[in-house]
């Protein structure tokens, strides 16, 4: 367990689903802005095909009336079907939790709430047992939101695309 860890550092567009975007739209806002960053720490075994890893995300959806606030603790399993010295192919499955998810909207003031949702995804790694290497890739997320009074959603879902950092500590 002391060998082959990652720290990683992950920044992406976030593209909002039709449900969240229905708020932002309601509000009359014609933009937004989505993004999403995530610090994440990852043990890999080199002769499995599998690594497991727990990490921070942090999504935020704004435009010129509403911003949602999303920092969530995930716990993902990757499966690594193809791995090669240059180059591996993963599929991913994650957990997230969040008991601070904040909602400001222009009049309503600031409301939290909690998330809990899944994601997965796939991404191509570039120099997987290196030290520092990169990574690039697609994450669906699905996550449900509770406890906001104002909002009248209850999902927080989209797709990222992303690309990553590592480095092996």
């Amino acid at each position: 367990m002391s060998e082959n860890n990652y720290i990683m550092l992950r920044m992406g567009n976030f593209s909002a689903s039709e449900e969240s975007l229905n708020v932002v739209n309601s509000t009359g806002s014609s933009s937004y802005t989505a993004s999403m960053m995530s610090l994440y720490f990852e043990h890999r075994h080199p002769y499995k095909s599998y690594a497991w890893g727990a990490g921070l995300d942090y999504y935020k959806l704004e435009s010129d009336l509403i911003t949602y606030q999303v920092p969530t603790l995930k716990g993902q399993v990757n499966y690594i079907p193809f791995k090669f010295k240059f180059i591996s192919l993963e599929a991913f499955g994650a957990f997230h939790i969040s008991s601070d998810v904040k909602v400001k909207s222009a009049g309503l003031g600031t409301n939290s709430g909690v998330m809990y949702g899944l994601e997965y995804g796939a991404l191509a790694r570039l120099f997987p047992d290196s030290k520092i290497g990169a990574s690039a890739g697609l994450i669906i997320l699905e996550g449900n939101l509770r406890n906001i009074e104002a909002a009248v959603i209850s999902k927080f879902s989209g797709t990222t695309l992303f690309i990553n950092i590592h480095y092996k500590i």
